[in-house]
């Protein structure tokens, strides 16, 4: 008999969630699969020329899910995000058909000059804005991180409907915005420091904190 192969009179046993086979010599080795089915009545034998139902596109991967789990409320500021920049960019390309302004001109009636202005202020800050929402979701805490990206969104919606009516209505937004950012800001940089220091000296700057 092949020792390398478990014994048709001996049950192979799968040790739940680790998909590891019990071999008659006493030894585990890994399996295809993450986990054997539950022994049935009837057993089903593969017929020549039919697929096996423990393939290797059909192994599970917990891991894909976990992963998603921790990104999905990031993933979905990032998308309101972007649809956020497309309204701005579709109001500059309508203000721009009702002074009859055509590109590369810039310059106009003031009505104009506030909406593009606006625009190209939050296009500047937005590639700041997702690096830092992405960075304290990933180290620090992703609820935090989704939470103080909706307050930026909605803060900077204010600031483009304030500078459109009035240079002035513009200040409180934007100093809202910033505020927001440096939060993000603090909460990146805390989390980056956390993982370094627990990754290579094993201290936990959290549990310091918190003590």
């Amino acid at each position: 008999m092949d020792r390398n192969r478990p014994s048709g009179l001996l049950q192979a046993h799968t040790r739940e969630n680790t998909g590891l086979l019990l071999y008659p010599d006493g030894s585990c080795r890994a399996s295809l699969c993450c986990r054997l089915p539950p022994p049935t009545t009837t057993s089903a034998r593969t017929e020549p020329g039919q697929r096996s139902s423990c393939s290797g596109n059909q192994v599970f991967q917990p891991g894909r899910i976990n992963m998603l789990d921790q990104i999905h409320l990031l993933a979905a500021v990032t998308v309101l995000g972007v649809l956020e920049q497309a309204y701005f960019l579709l109001q500059v390309i309508y203000a721009r058909r009702r002074f009859g302004i055509s590109p590369p001109n810039i310059s106009g009636p003031p009505e104009f000059e506030r909406i593009f202005r606006a625009q190209v202020n939050s296009s500047e800050y937005f590639p700041i804005f997702v690096a830092l929402l992405w960075q304290a979701g990933l180290f620090f805490h992703q609820g935090l991180a989704a939470a103080l990206g909706l307050l930026y969104l909605y803060s900077r919606y204010c600031y483009f409907v304030g500078y459109r009516a009035s240079s002035s209505e513009r200040l409180a937004p934007i100093y809202f915005s910033t505020g927001v950012l440096w939060i993000l800001v603090a909460a990146s940089a805390l989390g980056l420091l956390h993982f370094f220091l627990s990754h290579y000296t094993g201290l936990n700057v959290l549990r310091l904190l918190a003590a």
